[in-house]
């Protein structure tokens, strides 16, 4: 298995796995970053953090619209980050 990670420069590459909401697998995606030696996001528990609130909440007060905004602007902050690996529901991501 090839490893691209910090430890050979790969550092400034993002890994990102997407899926269906709830899908994607928090514990999976744990497991994968330490093997690479990367940091870790899920999008949907640093959604919540910024928000202050569960995303269901933010779904039912503001709408799913809002929800998405929310996503995307958190999705865009941590691949700002070096060599992140992120997990994300696939409706986070917009293609045009």
């Amino acid at each position: 298995m090839s490893r691209t990670g910090p430890a050979d420069g790969g550092a400034d590459r993002h890994v990102v796995l997407l899926g269906l909401p709830g899908a994607v697998g928090t514990n999976a995606g744990r497991h994968l970053a330490a093997l690479l030696q990367r940091p870790f996001a899920d999008t949907d528990e640093q959604l919540e953090l910024a928000a202050g609130c569960t995303i269901p909440r933010l779904a039912r007060e503001r709408g799913e619209d809002e929800v998405r905004r929310w996503g995307g602007r958190v999705l865009a902050d941590l691949l700002a980050r070096d060599g992140a690996l992120v997990i994300s529901a696939a409706s986070t991501v917009e293609i045009d």
